[in-house]
């Protein structure tokens, strides 16, 4: 499986980079031999900081060379029995290898709260009862990975994920309600994402 998906996100990133005549040849940043980044963008995750999937804001607000600079904020979803909604929050800095092909590396957080229904306590679910359990719980995060930029600004993003518990109480975790099985306190997560460019 892990090979199959290496494959495939190398497979994509060749096709990306040819169907776009992308100049792979220039890494020294010499005036004028990039074609601009657009500082805005929007795309959709799965699995990574969203746990599942996310939409996610982008907008680059630094450059400096070959380095950009960047903040980006999301909203992901987790699916029931125990439903999340996370708000994930990172800073980016990006590293320009040709007109097309940017290194990543992000660091930063996502928000979660999770709840579930009460399934435990038989009869029917009122007001009153639906609710069993929600919980609040921040994880630190980052991302480390590459970004394929298009010539007509799509743009593709595939990387490493970690997600990485700050609550000490085991009952208070996010993790532990969907992966009860693991004593988890660092989740290791891929996250790959489609998107496209904002000029």
């Amino acid at each position: 499986m892990k090979r199959a998906l290496v494959l495939f996100c190398f497979c994509l990133s060749a096709i990306c980079c040819s169907a776009q005549s992308l100049d792979t040849t220039n890494l020294l940043n010499l005036p004028g031999r990039y074609r601009p980044i657009p500082h805005h963008s929007l795309n959709l995750e799965l699995l990574g900081q969203g746990l599942f999937f996310s939409g996610n804001y982008e907008e680059i607000f630094y450059h400096w060379g070959r380095f950009y600079f960047s903040g980006r904020a999301g909203i992901g979803y987790f699916p029931p029995p125990y439903t999340t909604y996370s708000v994930p929050l990172l800073g980016n800095c990006l590293l320009r290898v040709s007109n097309g092909f940017l290194f990543e590396l992000g660091i930063g957080f996502s928000f979660t709260y999770t709840y579930w229904p009460d399934h435990y306590n038989g009869g029917p679910i009122s007001d009153t009862n639906y609710f069993s359990g929600r919980i609040f719980d921040p994880l630190a995060t980052c991302f480390i990975g590459f970004r394929v930029q298009g010539k007509k600004d799509f743009q593709f993003r595939f990387g490493f994920t970690p997600l990485i518990e700050l609550t000490a109480n085991r009952n208070r975790q996010m993790l532990n309600k969907h992966f009860p099985t693991s004593d988890l306190s660092i989740l290791p997560w891929i996250g790959f994402s489609f998107g496209y460019s904002i000029r």
